[in-house]
């Protein structure tokens, strides 16, 4: 009877073995993870001045009339919702719009972001700003128009900002028509 309680005997042990360094083993990987976790570098104020200078680089090309420079900061699914028109869903489309804002005489279009705020997860942000458009219209006249704008950012693989959303509306008193905006033809 001896005999057969060793082996009883000596597979609890073993399976106590197991137990005790899985729970090591478990132990250590919070452990770790935690350590990794606090002590993880936070990048945020250098993606906040990241997407900073993409807006500032956007301003740019607005004011030399660059569609590539337009075009470079945004993600390849980028999302453009305009002011009284279809949404802009395709790289040709934003492109075509470009063009058509860059054809604008007398453009102007300035915007600094108020406020950016990164995620904690460190790959989402948004921005939003105040904007001053102006240009001249054809019959002449020097169409002006302040808005706001909104902007959702995304961090990519290689570390670099895209910008997968961008919003805005004209500010309008609370009894007013719509502004003249500049008309975007959109291709689907």
């Amino acid at each position: 009877m001896k005999r057969e309680c060793i082996p009883i005997l000596t597979a609890l042990r073993e399976r106590s073995s197991i137990k005790s360094l899985l729970t090591i083993a478990l132990g250590i990987a919070l452990a770790s993870s935690l350590v990794l976790g606090i002590f993880a570098k936070d990048t945020r104020a250098d993606d906040e001045a990241a997407i900073r200078k993409a807006n500032a680089n956007w301003a740019a090309a607005v004011r030399i009339k660059n569609v590539e420079g337009w075009m470079i900061d945004y993600s390849e699914d980028a999302l453009v919702l305009p002011p009284h028109a279809g949404e802009i869903v395709s790289s040709n489309s934003l492109r075509t719009s470009a063009e058509t804002l860059f054809r604008l005489p007398d453009l102007y279009l300035s915007w600094e972001p108020a406020k950016v705020e990164i995620a904690r997860s460190g790959d989402f942000a948004y921005a939003y700003a105040d904007y001053e458009l102006s240009w001249t219209n054809e019959s002449g006249n020097t169409v002006k128009g302040k808005g706001k704008t909104v902007q959702l950012w995304k961090k990519e693989r290689g570390g670099e900002w895209k910008c997968t959303l961008n919003s805005w509306r004209p500010s309008l008193p609370s009894n007013a028509n719509p502004p003249e905006q500049p008309t975007i033809r959109l291709l689907k």
